[in-house]
């Protein structure tokens, strides 16, 4: 159990055990894009490859989710954006997707944080009272507590989140 605790941590990464199917939170990383632009950088590249490389050494990737952001804040409940920057959001996340394709990533989940107030987007402006109520994917699968902070915590103007969900390798 040691050894298996140190493998973990090694990964540095937030990473938790789901008790139902042995997924675990995997690494994850935050992209910044330039303003204006969809294209990543060599950096987000890199990063993006390590991210795929630690959590093939945790297991099987189960699912990758990304939600990328326009330039602006992610829009409150009745707010929208311009088209523009809906747009925009939606751009990095196909930049970002076409470079998981590369490393034969394929199972990927992606919110575009620029649309009208999706189902994350409420979540990550709303009260923790009412969050649990929130926090259901729309296959009613839970999200992880771990997961939803990394979004939380990382997710802001010009950035894209990504985070692997890993099928524990035993």
């Amino acid at each position: 159990m040691k050894t298996l605790m140190s493998q973990i941590l090694v990964a540095g990464s937030l990473m938790v055990w789901a008790a139902q199917a042995a997924v675990i939170v995997g690494p994850n990383a935050t992209l910044t894009f330039e303003p204006g632009r969809a294209q990543l950088t060599q950096e987000s590249e890199n990063r993006l490859k390590d991210l795929v490389r630690q959590a093939k050494q945790l297991g099987k990737i189960d699912e990758v989710k990304i939600a990328a952001w326009s330039d602006n804040p992610t829009p409150r409940e009745n707010e929208e954006l311009s088209k523009a920057d809906r747009e925009l959001a939606e751009n990095r996340l196909v930049a970002v997707e076409n470079c998981l394709k590369k490393y034969k990533v394929i199972d990927v989940e992606a919110y575009n944080m620029a649309e009208k107030a999706n189902w994350l987007a409420r979540t990550l402006h709303t009260e923790t009272a009412e969050m649990k109520a929130e926090m259901a994917r729309p296959n009613d699968i839970p999200m992880f507590k771990e997961e939803y902070q990394v979004f939380k915590n990382n997710g802001d103007a010009s950035k894209a989140v990504v985070v692997a969900l890993v099928k524990f390798r035993t």
